[in-house]
């Protein structure tokens, strides 16, 4: 998230490409598409992180008070941090779509893969 070296980046803008929006707005929803951008040069992955995490959490919370469900496409699961910071938790919850457990420690090293990593 906010590094867009990795590959894992580009696959939520080719959902959005491949007509995700118009699948969803048959639906009868009203659809808004947001990037979440750093906004700033890439330092290093922790710093890319906090930058998106805090924008992220603003539109959640936005969207939440209009009444609207934010569906967020994302290629790490970093992103975790800024959803989560956007709403109230006793109002609300998440459902996570993921391919693989993200169970990584900061032994490991692998910042994106700590989400759900044990304390």
């Amino acid at each position: 998230m906010g590094d867009e070296r990795q590959g894992t980046s580009k696959g939520p803008e080719r959902l959005v490409q491949a007509g995700v929006s118009k699948l969803i707005a048959a639906k009868g929803l009203a659809v808004s598409v947001e990037r979440v951008d750093r906004g700033e040069p890439f330092r290093d992955s922790g710093n890319a992180s906090l930058i998106v995490s805090k924008r992220l959490a603003g539109i959640v919370r936005q969207a939440i008070a209009a009444k609207q469900l934010p569906l967020v496409l994302a290629g790490g699961c970093d992103v975790s941090k800024g959803i989560l910071s956007g709403f109230d938790h006793g109002q609300c919850g998440v459902v996570w779509f993921d391919a693989h457990g993200d169970f990584n420690t900061p032994e490991s090293g692998y910042f994106d893969g700590m989400s759900v990593g044990r304390p």
